[in-house]
């Protein structure tokens, strides 16, 4: 159990269903506030909808200066463009004057290669009639072997040059891409995080900061009341809570004038409070009470938040 908030205590001390006034319980209009925020820190360089406005969806309602945003957001745009380039160059392979160069390498393998054959085939015929030692001979034709070789070897580079990077070094170029995108993206969010727009049509009921002062991340500059989030809120004795379910309407009228509604019941606490201790009289002292809370059917001109009612169980 709990005692209720002082700021109810004025409104139950006549609290409804009580034998001097049977017919109604006490209750008040209850504001559920929108409170709009930033997620990073920074300067109040404008506030557009000040306390008291109404605001559209979509329409904007402060900035915080937003260059440190922007410097990171060029950052990210540059780092996308050089993955980017990167990823373009691994797949294109080699450059043209590289291709050039092993090209002439391939001729120059070829050439000393034929210089090599020629040179094998004139050794063999004097090499069979023993003008040739048998060492001289194997020279030439390892020779031979060793440029065909290196003939072989020159034509798989330039292949490879022409072919590019390795699947695996274009997929790790292709990531590095996508890192850079996000990174971009997240940038752009956080930079229009700077500009908060109101989510839904409300009153802005107030505002917490000035122009020209820092605001902490996160921390409300603007509490909104859509006309949705405002509702009755009223108590209940206990020995008239089997009267009440959810769904059930129930009327109100303003005190001291100003109008009547009816309002339909959508929450009921199950915890029981004390009536605050006001009123030195032993019956009201010890009488239980539940709160109720109903959302309004209609109209809800008038229903500003603090405004006490008389509200009607049974209908009027």
């Amino acid at each position: 159990m709990k005692f209720v908030a002082p700021a109810a205590a004025f409104l139950l001390l006549s609290v409804g269903c009580a034998r001097e006034v049977p017919d109604y319980c006490q209750g008040y209009v209850e504001g559920e506030y929108v409170y709009v925020a930033a997620p990073s820190s920074g300067r109040l360089v404008s506030l557009s909808a000040a306390k008291g406005d109404r605001v559209e969806p979509g329409q904007e309602l402060f900035v915080l200066e937003p260059e440190p945003q922007k410097f990171e957001t060029a950052r990210a745009a540059a780092s996308l463009d050089q993955a980017r380039d990167q990823l373009a160059d691994q797949r294109k392979g080699a450059r043209p004057h590289e291709l050039e160069a092993l090209s002439a390498s391939l001729g120059q393998a070829s050439a000393s290669a034929e210089m090599a054959r020629l040179e094998q085939e004139r050794l063999e015929p004097i090499h069979d009639r023993d003008f040739v030692s048998d060492n001289d001979y194997d020279r030439a034709r390892l020779e031979a072997r060793g440029r065909f070789e290196a003939v072989a070897q020159a034509r798989a580079n330039l292949a490879e040059a022409e072919l590019g990077a390795r699947e695996d070094q274009i997929r790790a170029a292709q990531a590095k891409v996508r890192a850079a995108e996000a990174g971009l993206s997240r940038a752009r969010w956080e930079m229009g995080q700077k500009t908060r727009l109101a989510p839904t049509a409300a009153l802005v009921f107030d505002t917490f900061y000035r122009e020209g002062e820092w605001v902490p991340a996160g921390r409300p500059v603007t509490a909104l009341l859509p006309p949705g989030n405002v509702k009755i809120r009223f108590f209940v004795p206990q020995p008239r809570l089997p009267e009440l379910a959810r769904g059930r309407e129930i009327s109100y009228r303003f005190q001291g004038g100003g109008g009547e509604g009816r309002a339909v019941i959508n929450y009921i606490s199950p915890e029981v409070e004390y009536t605050p201790p006001v009123i030195f009289s032993r019956d009201n002292s010890s009488k239980l009470i539940y709160m109720v809370e109903a959302l309004p059917v209609g109209s809800r001109e008038g229903l500003n938040p603090g405004r006490p009612l008389e509200v009607f169980l049974s209908g009027r």
